[in-house]
């Protein structure tokens, strides 16, 4: 009977542990362009986790910046776990839709000057990652122009005006132009 009973057991509890032998199922909102998407799988695989096995991800894209707030904050509804974005537009828009998920920048224009965070070192709030803007390099940048080709005496800057960044850019990319005498266009819509 003793033996009847444990095979029971085993039957019936069988079901249970395989249930809590299985990892827990992270779900991703993942609000970048889609040719993103492929590395970032690559490295959610190194770290061990797979789609449909640990790993759900909710991928969401438009060209219309306008459309990211909406798509972020359908994710926020859908209970993500975590909110990976790509670009400063829908970095802005997540944090519009949320204060208490995380957010991982995977790449963001000037993060401190466009309110992303409170600051580099100490960001605050929900959200942490990459911020890839630094004005003084753009401005060394066109520097190494102007010393490799001196003869041209005008250039064209070119960023999206719908990105707060593309002003900060453009206006940081006077300096070295109109100290070296070199005549710069900045387009604008």
């Amino acid at each position: 009977m003793n033996r009847r009973r444990q095979l029971l057991c085993c039957i019936l509890l069988a079901p249970l542990a395989a249930r809590a032998q299985q990892p827990r199922m992270v779900r991703i909102g993942f609000l970048a362009a889609p040719y993103r998407l492929e590395h970032f799988h690559e490295g959610m695989r190194k770290l061990g986790y797979v789609e449909g096995q640990n790993l759900a991800v909710d991928s969401r894209w438009d060209t219309d910046y306008e459309r990211l707030g909406q798509l972020a904050g359908e994710m926020v509804r859908s209970r993500v776990d975590l909110l990976v974005t790509g670009g400063t537009p829908a970095t802005l828009a997540a944090k519009k839709a949320t204060s208490t998920i995380p957010i991982v920048m995977a790449i963001s224009g000037d993060a401190l000057a466009t309110g992303l965070v409170d600051g580099l070192a100490k960001p605050g709030g929900n959200i942490t990652g990459l911020t890839f803007f630094a004005p003084e390099v753009e401005a060394k940048q066109l520097e190494l122009l102007h010393e490799a080709l001196p003869r041209v005496k005008r250039i064209a800057v070119v960023g999206d005006p719908a990105l707060d960044t593309a002003s900060l850019r453009a206006l940081e990319a006077r300096v070295v132009p109109e100290s070296a005498g070199i005549a710069a266009n900045y387009w604008k819509k």
